[in-house]
């Protein structure tokens, strides 16, 4: 669909996620990242109104060093008179034949039901924690010789770049930042920055922040060194006399962020479950994925109602940190399981070992746990929301 359907959708997206009073700035918002999306739409045959609406929007994404493409998966609304009637299927399956003609290999998405997305190939891969610290348990960090500087937006836009897609932890399964999401993220809204410079005036780190009654809410936080870290923490521990509660959420990566409070029991801290993905093609991720060294396997694939093309037999030959994945007629395999538990294994966010011991695969131990040593484990992490 394109602009001349942008009212109608955004109608259709507010009354079901219940926007609230309609503003020229949520209407120019959601055009803009419409803009800069595939959008799909089932219509009335009798009214030709729009009745069914999914939002794909293409990022790329750093998987341990390996850029792919993917597109975020967002605004899947459907009037209620309407539901039930297959459109969300029909919408779904054409975004994936699309995707994979257009190369695309991963797909993410905020569901609201787990299970409802399960049945198109998606899996739950990315955690979210939570913080909450009263302002008398935040710790008082060390400063350094650095300075904190607060800056307007448009003024450190390419450091705000640079800094979060240099970061580690960005680069498991993470989208990168660019421009056109930025202003997306961050333009035109009443959020405010800081940098820390060190010594030689370089930015080393920023943190985006808000006001929210009498609580500090980090919308953002990057940095690349401790000294950056720390000097930004201490900044936003320096408001700990106006604000009663300071909130803070990232992408959970297996260890606890207990660097805010100086008394981590007191603090308000959840894991929650946060964005699925999936795996559009299965040859051509693994034909790109970056194994760690050589190795030899087999696997199958049982079951991709939305993306049968994935359906069958391959064989993998890693050579040189090169995969060859060719499709093949044999009998027996050496790992099978469908297409969730293959994205939950090469995004990382569950190894190979606990998916056999839960069931989720079968095949050869050995060969599993061959495989567990050749590629990267340890949770996905995700700092975006579409």
């Amino acid at each position: 669909m394109g602009r001349e359907y942008y009212s109608q959708m955004y109608d259709l997206a507010s009354y079901s996620f219940n926007f609230g009073q309609k503003t020229n700035k949520e209407v120019a918002k959601f055009n803009e990242i419409s803009a800069g999306s595939w959008n799909y739409g089932y219509f009335d045959v009798k009214t030709g109104c729009l009745m069914s609406q999914v939002m794909a929007t293409p990022f790329d994404v750093n998987l341990h060093g390996q850029v792919y493409n993917m597109i975020g998966i967002g605004y899947v609304s459907t009037y209620p008179e309407f539901r039930g009637h297959g459109a969300i299927n029909q919408l779904m399956t054409k975004i994936l034949q699309d995707a994979n003609a257009r190369d695309v290999d991963l797909s993410y998405l905020a569901p609201f039901s787990y299970d409802f997305y399960e049945k198109y190939g998606y899996r739950l891969a990315f955690h979210r924690l939570r913080y909450k610290v009263n302002n008398e348990k935040f710790r008082i960090m060390p400063t350094y010789d650095g300075v904190i500087e607060r800056c307007e937006y448009e003024k450190i836009i390419p450091e705000l770049l640079r800094i979060f897609n240099s970061m580690p932890q960005n680069q498991k399964g993470g989208v990168i930042r660019r421009r056109w999401w930025l202003d997306y993220k961050f333009g035109n809204k009443d959020i405010l920055f800081a940098v820390y410079r060190n010594p030689a005036g370089e930015v080393e780190g920023y943190m985006a922040y808000e006001f929210d009654d009498e609580v500090f809410v980090i919308r953002d936080l990057g940095f690349l060194t401790y000294e950056a870290l720390s000097s930004l923490l201490h900044f936003c521990q320096s408001h700990a006399g106006t604000f009663r509660d300071f909130v803070f959420s990232i992408g959970y990566h297996g260890t606890l962020f207990d660097t805010m409070s100086r008394d981590i029991f007191s603090t308000q801290m959840s894991i929650c479950a946060d964005m699925m993905a999936r795996i559009i093609n299965i040859q051509r991720f693994v034909s790109h994925y970056p194994f760690r060294h050589d190795f030899f396997f087999s696997f199958y694939v049982t079951e991709d109602r939305f993306a049968p093309w994935n359906t069958g037999g391959y064989q993998v030959t890693v050579k040189d940190g090169k995969a060859k994945v060719e499709r093949v007629e044999q009998k027996g395999w050496d790992i099978t399981g469908n297409i969730q538990a293959y994205t939950e294994l090469f995004m990382g966010s569950r190894k190979p070992s606990e998916l056999l011991f839960a069931k989720r695969i079968s095949g050869n131990r050995e060969v599993v746990e061959g495989l567990e040593d050749c590629i990267h484990t340890g949770q996905p992490i995700l700092e975006e929301y579409f």
